[in-house]
């Protein structure tokens, strides 16, 4: 095994583990910024896919879709406002 593919391995491990773990109704804010990256990371990963035709760049290609699934979420997230439940009051 070359050191690439144990590069590109562990890359597309950490990735996989970061939008599967995402939570995307925490905070706003925490939301744009996230949005911003993604679309940051769906260009660099684009870009790999298209420049390598390896099984590595099949793997990248579900975190890939997986990401633009997520950015979709964003912006329906967006779209939607946030509803605010009220607390019960005590009496």
């Amino acid at each position: 095994i070359s050191i690439y593919k144990i590069i590109c391995f562990c890359i597309f491990s950490y990735l996989h583990e970061i939008l599967v773990t995402l939570d995307l109704l925490s905070n706003p804010n925490i939301r744009d910024h996230l949005y911003n990256v993604l679309l940051d990371l769906n260009k660099k990963l684009l870009a790999f896919i298209q420049t390598n035709s390896t099984s590595m760049s099949k793997r990248f290609q579900l975190i890939y879709m997986a990401s633009q699934g997520l950015i979709q979420k964003i912006v329906q997230q967006r779209a939607t406002p946030i509803k605010q439940f009220a607390t019960p009051t005590t009496k």
